[in-house]
């Protein structure tokens, strides 16, 4: 069953310590524009931008390092297959690999020589993407090229998913599904800046592609919003002004997923099968909690244009974007979310989360009215009723005693006023 939930919570440390709740801004130590950010376990990440910038961290971007590069030019993407060993790429045609959690990098090619492998009709590379299961690493970039490595990025071999033409790969993904799925999306390069809408997907690993299109009236290839990122694993297309596409069947057909924003969504990232996250321009983060066909939008600390996303789990991730930006969580963004249209203009807050005995609850009543507060189990059975009254207008306080049920996740619902708010509270023993 569908549902629509607002989510949010604030995290304290144990102890007295305030932790840090939501997406915080970090030091990156450079102004330049970000453009790619990849986290192996939400601890270990690096980053890439223009003029060649690299950087990584290996404690949760509690120093982010600047790290030597081999290339002057803009790094258009990056990804890490290990902790330790990383692939990034970018300018003319250039596939880079680490072996040392980027301290050093070197080009990689079919031979083992030279500097980067160049494809002879390629002139950037914008995407790539790693399958652990498979140990799978693809790029994609213009003319529609893809380059495929079955050895963790070590050799490669080229691949043409839809033939020869000017349409240049925004974002590509693969992931080890049955059948399994690469999804590629894209727009045309310097012809129409509105976007073609063009939507590939390939069973065999770029060996056959299809073209699909989206199932809201009136778009079809060519004259639909352009896609900028996209999530093999829950099958989530982002795009301009807003723009959600999800698809229930393999990407054969594609619906359209309300945002309640009309910035451009550049990045789509998923911690399993139903916790994920969009960035986009002007600061946007968006979140889901039932795979992708509702989402919220989170407070954000930024107005910069956020270009990735990538998460180690459902708590633990990072966001990069121009300026130099990066964003860190370590509790899944939960500080609050912002009210945005068709969405409840409620809030729920407690403390302390995780939580192992008591938390208090707090919630903004905004009118006077019947306020029902309830928490339900994981399975989505009731276990708890705090409030099943009428309340003035203001801030109200519940506790919760969390001591006699078992570890997990479980929904505090608030309702009020024919609106709901959800928010999730972690027991941990």
């Amino acid at each position: 069953m569908r549902k629509s939930f607002i989510l949010s919570f604030l995290v304290l440390a144990s102890g007295t310590s305030l932790a840090q709740s939501g997406w915080q801004l970090q030091n990156s130590g450079t102004s330049t524009n970000l453009r790619s950010i990849s986290t192996y376990d939400g601890v270990n990440a690096v980053c890439v931008g223009e003029a060649g910038t690299i950087l990584t961290t290996d404690h949760n971007g509690v120093p982010w390092r600047q790290q030597q590069s081999p290339t002057s030019k803009d790094l258009n993407g990056v990804t890490s297959i290990t902790a330790r060993i990383l692939c990034a790429v970018g300018p003319l045609d250039a596939i880079y690999r680490s072996l040392d959690r980027g301290a050093t990098w070197v080009g990689v090619n079919p031979k083992l020589r030279g500097e980067c492998w160049n494809f002879a009709s390629m002139q950037q590379i914008s995407a790539i993407d790693y399958d652990s299961v498979t140990s799978t690493c693809v790029v994609a970039g213009d003319q529609q090229a893809l380059a495929f490595s079955p050895d963790s990025g070590k050799h490669w071999e080229e691949r043409l998913p839809y033939g020869r033409n000017s349409t240049e790969v925004r974002d590509l993904k693969c992931v080890s599904i049955s059948p399994k799925i690469t999804l590629a999306s894209g727009m045309p390069h310097l012809f129409f800046s509105g976007g073609n809408s063009i939507i590939l997907t390939s069973p065999d690993q770029g060996d056959d592609w299809s073209t699909r299109t989206t199932d809201m009236p009136g778009i079809s290839t060519g004259n639909g919003p352009t896609f900028f990122g996209c999530s093999a694993s829950a099958m989530i297309l982002v795009g301009s002004e807003g723009h959600i596409f999800h698809s229930t069947n393999g990407g054969f057909s594609w619906d359209s997923i309300p945002s309640f924003v009309t910035s451009n969504l550049n990045a789509v990232s998923f911690a399993d099968e139903i916790n994920g996250f969009i960035v986009g321009d002007e600061g946007v983060i968006l979140m889901t909690n039932d795979g992708g066909y509702n989402w919220t939008r989170q407070q954000s600390p930024t107005k910069a244009n956020l270009r990735s996303v990538s998460l180690g789990n459902a708590f633990h991730g990072f966001i990069c974007g121009d300026g130099g930006t990066i964003l860190y969580t370590q509790d899944g963004g939960f500080s609050g979310v912002l009210p945005t249209a068709g969405a409840a203009s409620l809030d729920i807050q407690n403390f302390p989360n995780p939580v192992s005995s008591r938390t208090m609850i707090r919630i903004y009543i905004p009118e006077r009215g019947h306020t029902d507060l309830r928490i339900y189990n994981p399975l989505g059975v009731e276990i708890a009723v705090l409030s099943d009254a009428d309340y003035d207008a203001g801030l109200q306080q519940f506790e919760w005693d969390a001591s006699h049920v078992p570890s997990g996740i479980y929904l505090c619902r608030l309702e009020l006023g024919g609106k709901s708010v959800v928010s999730q509270i972690v027991v941990s023993k």
